[in-house]
């Protein structure tokens, strides 16, 4: 993890203007074989986990590794929350196909205004 985790913050920094700090509470999985593909940041209380960030990078999308990363998540939480910008359709449909629902919204919750969409993964929905 040490060797990904400053371009993981660089990732974060650039594509989402977030200066993320890692705690004990926040956990990443990230997929690799040589280089960082993709992560998957989240923190976890019990079996409910909120997803913080979820990154592909854009030579490695359509390789199912958004979904590999989601698998994983649901192996060790009952419940995921997100929020996605209702204006991020592939992230959006990533979510739905992989079993989320839409709860609620938030207005203007990202610093461009743009909305969010609140979502819901639960082992109880399969």
């Amino acid at each position: 993890m040490n060797n990904y985790l400053s371009e993981i913050i660089k990732l974060e920094e650039r594509y989402f203007n977030s200066s993320l700090h890692f705690t004990d509470n926040i956990k990443v999985f990230y997929e690799d074989d040589i280089s960082l593909k993709g992560y998957l940041i989240y923190s976890i209380v019990c079996d409910e986990a909120e997803i913080i960030s979820l990154f592909v990078k854009e030579e490695n999308r359509r390789c199912k590794i958004a979904t590999k990363l989601l698998l994983r998540l649901k192996q060790v939480a009952k419940t995921i929350f997100l929020e996605v910008n209702e204006k991020n359709i592939s992230a959006y449909k990533l979510y739905l196909k992989e079993g989320f629902t839409v709860y609620g919204k938030r207005e203007k919750y990202y610093n461009n205004k743009d909305t969010a969409l609140l979502m819901k993964w639960s082992d109880e929905n399969c």
